[in-house]
């Protein structure tokens, strides 16, 4: 039981112990429990729910400006586009 939820966070980003990766500014994840993405706070459907055992990959194109994330190696499409990042910007899984 709990939440599945994985993805990518810049130094800037503020945790809390109610505040994860996707719930702030300058972060972003899936939610694999729910088939979600969690964007700086915001909610959107993405991708299908994850099942116990299921490996999930996190891709990040900085080149690019997209994330998107795959279960058992099936991509699940593009989660979302952002402006790529200045230079020295590091992101965390």
């Amino acid at each position: 039981s709990g939440l599945l939820q994985v993805g990518w966070a810049t130094a800037q980003c503020g945790f809390s112990d109610q505040d994860g990766v996707g719930d702030t500014w300058n972060s972003l994840a899936f939610d694999g429990s729910r088939a979600l993405l969690l964007r700086q706070g915001q909610v959107a459907p993405y991708g299908k729910m994850c099942l116990p055992g299921d490996a999930v990959g996190c891709i990040l194109d900085l080149e690019k400006g997209e994330a998107s994330f795959s279960i058992n190696g099936e991509l699940l499409g593009v989660a979302c586009s952002f402006r790529p990042p200045s230079p020295g910007t590091v992101y965390y899984p």
